[in-house]
């Protein structure tokens, strides 16, 4: 009986708690919409204005990358075939080591 009076209690204070919060917040809530929707139309004309420079960067960023591209390519390629070649190397070497294995 204790602990159900204990959960009525702390019902009825949580009750009349947002009872006399809620007033208090939609006074809030009205009091700053006018800075809400200020800092909303900021961020829009923002975002209205950064749209063709985000165009622009994207551009210039792909440029850089293709010229980036087109310096290592040589040095990636010339390494791609050092490391066939050494791999074509280690998988001879060992080839009549597996077979020797496999008899075994």
């Amino acid at each position: 009986e204790f602990l159900g009076q204990s959960v009525d209690n702390l019902h009825g204070y949580f009750q009349q708690a947002f009872q006399a919060i809620t007033p208090i917040g939609t006074q809030v809530l009205e009091a700053t919409a006018p800075q809400r929707e200020k800092l909303t139309k900021d961020i829009e004309d923002l975002r209205k204005q950064l749209e063709p420079m985000r165009a622009e960067l994207r551009q210039v960023l792909q440029k850089h990358l293709e010229e980036y591209r087109d310096e290592l390519k040589p040095f990636l390629d010339e390494y791609l075939v050092k490391q066939r070649e050494h791999m074509e190397e280690v998988r001879t070497k060992l080839e009549p080591v597996i077979k020797s294995l496999q008899e075994k």
